[in-house]
């Protein structure tokens, strides 16, 4: 079994060679030259999106809309069903469609929210001020309590960029055993 398995790792990683970086490991060439001069474009506002309920490792969330609701770009419409759980944000503006199962790539059955669009999301200026909210504060930063913070993240249903898309305000979580002294947020791709 061993001999066959090796037989197929080495056909998958012909012409990726390693790097000498990491032990056993390969670096395959990244092709960024392919896009490196290409701007940035926002593309068309889709017709309809089908939200998956389960966004992250943690628990789905639990829809917060009705079928013919009308909702707004941004708006909140799923609440975590747990604390490893995020709240869920309308990617487009429309009207809210009966929730359907689908059944993903990977075999898993997943509940959705369906929502067709009656408007189209801010390009430009607009989407980067509606998406950041101008300027952040700078000073006053201590007076804010770990756990509105925490809160906050989880109501902005963010989580991690990698696989598991661990929601955040668990990563972050105060703990009195063991109080965080330097926070260094990655800022780099993957």
């Amino acid at each position: 079994m061993n001999e066959i398995h090796g037989v197929v790792m080495s056909l998958n990683l012909q012409g990726l060679a390693g790097k000498g970086t990491f032990a056993h490991g390969v670096h395959p060439p990244s092709r960024k030259d392919l896009s490196k001069d290409a701007s940035i474009r926002i593309l068309p506002t889709p017709d309809q999106v089908v939200l998956s309920l389960h966004q992250n490792i943690g628990g789905p969330s639990i829809p917060m809309v009705k079928p013919r609701q009308i909702v707004s770009w941004g708006e909140k419409i799923g609440t975590g069903s747990g604390f490893v759980s995020t709240a869920l944000h309308a990617s487009i503006p429309g009207v809210v469609q009966r929730g359907k199962r689908m059944t993903l790539a990977n075999g898993r059955h997943m509940d959705t929210l369906p929502i067709k669009s009656d408007g189209d999301i801010p390009e430009g200026p607009d989407l980067w001020e509606e998406l950041f909210g101008g300027e952040w504060p700078t000073s006053g930063l201590e007076t804010y309590d770990p756990s509105e913070i925490s809160q906050a993240i989880s109501e902005g249903g963010l989580v991690g960029l990698g696989g598991a898309a661990f929601p955040t305000h668990v990563k972050i979580m105060p703990n009195d055993k063991k109080p965080v002294h330097t926070l260094i947020v990655n800022g780099c791709e993957c």
